[in-house]
């Protein structure tokens, strides 16, 4: 049976005094109860949790964003308890795999243009928050209705702009800060530099979706539109060893999903950019974000 935690929050978490009593595992996939809410009246609008009860399947996004930030302390808390601070004493036994293999994962689709507005400048230019949604939908389990792509690429672009002053071509570092860890408060990824798609198939391996900012122009895809976009992101979810091939969501097309890239020309397309409308590239930089499944928080 797993280990359980405990953690009473007693006090103001807002303007109203509120406490809660909180039981979770320590694997975090499950949460046992959430009782004794002192403050039901307000219905959770003022709080960081609603109902005196509340399961991961009925709560809604916003609380899962704060939800899984107290699971998060309440792990590493309870990690820290059981190993008396030295994590020697209990080793990993399910060490990350180190062997290629083949994968593939069931990902939320969307074009960076879900409903065909391809002269909005913002869906234009949105294949970094395209790929962003993509991959957090994949997280959490949802699904992504077309109406809501659009919805969300629109509200991620003009969050980008009132808070950093750009939207257009984030580069792979300001693409993880700014649109998974800051708007979706996600905060299991990584950022590598100087790859090769062998690291790609590797986290692959591992269970995680990889996120590559790519020369479109390079890119063997007879979708695009003439130029092919040189700032380009794409969503790898999966690789096929013996074709030596990668599946992406490419948002920069309708026919994006699940789209075959040859290793090799995956491999040539590398490039991450600046963060800037059209910036000149002069740097090779090949980098890639890690988008990691919730239930793999270190």
């Amino acid at each position: 049976m797993a280990a359980f935690g405990v953690l009473i929050f007693n006090g103001k978490l807002t303007d109203n005094h509120t406490k809660f009593l909180i039981i979770v595992p320590v694997d975090q996939k499950k949460l046992a109860s959430i009782i004794d809410n002192e403050n039901e009246e307000n219905n959770g609008e003022n709080s960081d949790f609603y109902g005196s009860v509340l399961s991961l399947k009925t709560g809604t996004r916003t609380v899962y964003k704060k939800f899984f930030e107290y699971l998060n302390k309440i792990n590493n808390s309870i990690k820290e308890t059981m190993t008396d601070g030295n994590p020697d004493t209990n080793p990993d036994t399910n060490p990350e795999p180190t062997e290629i293999r083949d994968t593939f994962y069931d990902v939320p689709f969307t074009t960076q243009s879900p409903l065909g507005a391809w002269g909005d400048p913002r869906q234009q230019d949105g294949c970094e928050e395209a790929v962003s949604l993509m991959a957090i939908k994949w997280v959490w389990g949802e699904n992504l209705a077309l109406e809501e792509a659009e919805k969300e690429i629109l509200s991620i672009s003009e969050y980008e702009k009132s808070v950093y002053g750009i939207y257009r071509d984030t580069g792979a570092e300001d693409t993880m800060n700014w649109i998974i860890k800051d708007y979706f408060q996600y905060q299991n990824v990584e950022l590598q530099r100087n790859i090769t798609v062998d690291d790609v198939k590797l986290e692959l391996s591992k269970g995680n979706l990889v996120i590559l900012p790519v020369n479109g122009r390079v890119l063997e895809n007879q979708y695009f539109l003439k130029p092919a976009p040189l700032y380009h992101m794409i969503l790898v979810v999966g690789y096929n060893i013996q074709n030596q091939a990668f599946q992406a969501h490419d948002p920069g097309t309708q026919y994006g999903k699940n789209f075959v890239y040859s290793e090799s020309n995956l491999e040539k397309a590398l490039q991450d950019y600046y963060s800037g409308y059209h910036e000149s590239i002069t740097n090779t930089e090949q980098n890639m974000i890690i988008v990691k499944p919730y239930d793999n928080h270190e």
